[in-house]
């Protein structure tokens, strides 16, 4: 069921593929795919404020990388052919590593304003979350709900079961 649901929420090759032809000839389109792939990233989070948190964390680290790609640069021309040939590469490497800090960013935030100010900026964060975000995410998205639901299910049969032992 795990496999049916990664299957159901992961775009394979082709795909992508389609997409990108769809973007390539209906430049307007892109808005809708980029929400769509930042709305699966935060699903594969759990769809609660903690994947909210990476998804912010994430495109924030790959924004600075771009940024400073391009200040780097020496003109545009430097720059689009630079991404080009470091995509490959560095990007990947890079990515990867913005992927593990934006994992642990509740600790990047408890290191940078300290514990007790961190702590209570996660509890308010949490709370603004519940009573605020979610309400707005779950009208506009409604698969985050049903995710939800179902997690919520799946750990009241986990807790039945464990009650029976």
């Amino acid at each position: 069921m795990a496999q049916d649901k990664a299957k159901s929420t992961r775009p394979g090759l082709r795909q992508r593929l389609e997409e990108a032809r769809d973007v390539a000839q209906h430049p307007r389109t892109l808005p809708r795919y980029i929400e769509r792939g930042l709305v699966r990233m935060w699903r594969s989070r759990g769809g609660s404020w903690y994947g909210i948190g990476y998804v912010c964390t994430f495109l924030y680290l790959e924004a600075r990388m771009m940024v400073e790609d391009f200040v780097e640069a020496p003109d545009v021309i430097s720059f689009a052919t630079s991404q080009i040939f470091e995509t490959l590469v560095r990007w990947l490497t890079e990515s990867i590593g913005n992927m593990i800090q934006a994992f642990l960013w509740p600790l990047s935030l408890i290191s940078s304003v300290g514990l007790w100010l961190g702590v209570a900026l996660l509890v308010g964060i949490h709370f603004l979350f519940e009573y605020m975000v979610r309400p707005l995410a779950e009208a506009r998205f409604p698969e985050l709900q049903s995710d939800r639901l179902q997690r919520e299910q799946e750990k009241d049969k986990k807790k039945s079961q464990t009650k029976e032992k």
